[in-house]
């Protein structure tokens, strides 16, 4: 039976995304004082993502803004992906807004930050999973495709208590120290490879992993951090079990029942949600 190592150190986590996907769209004002909207004459949608402008690269927002302002206002050869993953090539007249700066009326997003739990990691291939449930775009409410990602070493700065109807989080900030690098976000987390597994508690005991059929109801366990240091291990109680649910990762539901992380946090509280936060969002 396989044997992992099981966490709940709490991390940093930084996606980036694969081109730079469009959350929305803005009039403009030419430098004529003509207000445009480009969504009104070509085909891009929220919830692309530019990967090409004239064929050149688009790996950031920085990248987009050079290649529209280099432009002219001259046609672009736009290659995006929409969200089905179907590549399109639309071209589109950048608008000349006055002091060399040409727009096209675009809302667009290239990073997300925050803080969540490594679940996972094997020491003898490096692989970790996190989260447990994939990072979706908060406007476009699309699972974010990345080109890469990192977990850092993370601090604790505070943590809300969920009431009912308001669920608690925890905030943090983000260290430079590199943990490991993410390869996918999925419908059931993130995972990678750990790269500086210092930085890891490697003296942590292995547990055997179970298969979904073998969860039972009643008192169990889990291991969590709440001031981001060190990994405890808090009472639950699994009130329903879900065998036969393959549409998502849902398998059971818990109440906590420790009294202890009740104090702290009310019960489960938020990290780095299914609504991701981007730390860059400009309109180009």
């Amino acid at each position: 039976m396989l044997k992992l190592y099981q966490y709940g150190k709490m991390i940093g986590l930084k996606l980036y995304t694969d081109g730079v996907m469009i959350v929305g769209f803005s009039e403009i004002e030419n430098i004529e004082g003509k207000v445009l909207n480009i969504s009104d004459t070509n085909d891009l949608q929220e919830g692309d993502r530019i990967i090409k402008i004239n064929d050149v690269e688009i790996k950031d927002i920085d990248s987009l803004r050079e290649e529209i302002n280099k432009s002219k206002g001259s046609i672009l050869k736009i290659t995006a992906i929409d969200i089905n993953e179907k590549e399109k090539t639309i071209n589109v007249n950048p608008i000349h807004t006055g002091a060399n700066e040409y727009k096209l009326g675009l809302w667009v997003k290239d990073a997300a930050t925050g803080v969540g739990t490594i679940s996972f990691y094997d020491p003898t291939t490096g692989k970790f999973a996190a989260l447990g449930h994939g990072i979706t775009d908060n406007d476009t409410g699309n699972l974010i495709q990345i080109d890469y990602g990192e977990i850092t070493d993370s601090q604790i700065l505070s943590v809300t208590k969920g009431t009912p109807g308001t669920p608690g989080e925890v905030r943090g900030t983000i260290n430079n120290e590199i943990i490991g690098k993410i390869d996918k976000n999925t419908e059931f987390g993130l995972y990678g490879t750990i790269t500086n597994s210092e930085l890891l508690d490697e003296n942590s005991e292995a547990i055997e992993i179970g298969s979904r059929n073998e969860i039972c109801e009643g008192k169990a366990s889990i291991l969590s951090s709440i001031d981001g240091e060190e990994v405890k291990e808090y009472e639950i109680e699994i009130k329903r079990i879900y065998l036969n649910n393959n549409e998502d990762n849902k398998s059971f539901v818990i109440k906590v029942t420790d009294k202890e992380l009740l104090n702290e946090t009310g019960g489960i509280i938020r990290g780095l949600s299914r609504k991701s936060y981007f730390t860059r969002t400009e309109s180009l």
